[in-house]
């Protein structure tokens, strides 16, 4: 045994006093490691440039160590970015609803309200009609027909300011369509139909009036059509 060898320690003695593999890094180690092998052996440049090649790559593992880090730090941002962007559109579309379901309360209240109204309006009309054709069409001057059309004109007017229309038919010219209108049966006398040369789903008469609120179909015109 040599010299040399002889101030070696054995491969499992511990590489320094108080210092165990759960106590330092793997610098540190390292460090430990290169003063021992420089005691040991100043000659041996093989095992030195070896120790010098383990230290060039823990460097690098260094350097990847905080390349990954930076990554994930880069990662974090942009899941917050994304977190915070997620949340805004949340908080927007939630706007979007609220004012949609107010919207929606208030076109529910008011509905309601005209509900409670149209009753009376059709019993007007069907005098209104009634009176009309005792009178040959006319409305006399004076009359209680007259009347009768100046308190539905108001009675419109007022309604016409919270947004009601009244959906437009004219029999002979305007055609049926489903998405607007009511098709009745013909239950009324053959004479009380205007029989008129007009082209299939024309409408022939018109038996109640239909209603728009706010731009949307509150009440749907009952016809009858030509078959």
């Amino acid at each position: 045994m040599t010299n040399q060898d002889a101030n070696m320690p054995p491969a499992d003695a511990p590489v320094a006093a108080g210092t165990g593999t759960e106590n330092g890094g793997a610098a540190d180690k390292l460090d430990r490691l290169e003063r021992l092998v420089r005691g040991v052996s100043r000659d041996n440049m093989e095992l030195q440039a070896a120790l010098a090649a383990v230290r060039g790559r823990l460097e690098d593992l260094d350097l990847s160590v905080k390349g990954m880090a930076q990554s994930a730090h880069r990662a974090v941002q942009e899941g917050q970015a994304g977190v915070q962007n997620a949340e805004k559109h949340f908080a927007g579309a939630l706007r979007e609803l609220e004012t949609r379901v107010r919207e929606e309360m208030q076109w529910q209240i008011q509905r309601g309200a005209l509900q409670a109204v149209f009753p009376a309006l059709d019993d007007l009309e069907l005098v209104i009609a009634h009176e009309r054709q005792a009178a040959g069409g006319d409305v006399p001057a004076g009359s209680v027909l007259e009347a009768l059309v100046m308190v539905r004109q108001k009675l419109m007017d007022g309604l016409r300011a919270i947004g009601l229309e009244e959906i437009v038919v004219e029999p002979g010219v305007t055609v049926f369509d489903p998405a607007l209108h009511q098709h009745t049966a013909a239950d009324l006398p053959p004479e009380a139909i205007p029989d008129l040369a007009v082209p299939r789903n024309t409408i022939l008469l018109l038996r109640r009036p239909g209603y728009r609120f706010q731009g949307r179909v509150f009440r749907a015109p009952q016809v009858i059509v030509k078959l």
